[in-house]
């Protein structure tokens, strides 16, 4: 990092920071961010987690949707949950997280049309291991169902 001394002077719009000694200039990526990291940080976020999961071609009865399992080193945090059958009507939908063999059921809801969407806004952490999954009951054969998740992945620091 540069120091900022009066033969070497940063522009005015150089964001600047005290390193305790002295006013350095901080350096940005090359897209024209900036890293920054607060004092005393426990987490990250490592990117947006959008998914999709569907099966065009569901057996009869209950069917499972969803991304597996989170994996090591990461948390998930999952903010919205979307499913439906979008060819008949299915008797339920539920979203749940299954964690060491125990299943946390987030929201189970009726399907009663044909192409409505059973919803969940929230706010859940997942840990290395915990599933996320959408569980379809009383599907017709050959009924089209969907399944989609948003959230962030993050890290711990």
């Amino acid at each position: 990092m540069p120091e900022v001394l009066p033969d070497h002077v940063a522009s005015p719009r150089t964001p600047l920071v005290w390193d305790g000694t002295r006013y350095r200039a901080v350096r940005g990526h090359t897209d024209g961010t900036l890293q920054v990291r607060g004092e005393d940080q426990l987490v990250s976020i490592q990117d947006a987690i959008v998914g999709h999961a569907e099966d065009l071609t569901a057996a009869a009865g209950d069917n499972y949707l969803g991304p597996g399992a989170v994996g090591a080193g990461v948390y998930w945090v999952i903010t919205s949950l979307t499913g439906r059958d979008s060819t008949n009507i299915c008797g339920y939908i539920r979203f749940l997280v299954i964690r060491a063999g125990d299943f946390l059921y987030l929201k189970s809801g009726d399907h009663t049309d044909v192409d409505l969407t059973i919803d969940w806004q929230g706010w859940i952490v997942l840990e290395e291991g915990d599933a996320l999954t959408a569980m379809f009951t009383g599907v017709t054969l050959n009924d089209n169902i969907y399944f989609d998740w948003f959230g962030h992945v993050i890290t711990r620091e």
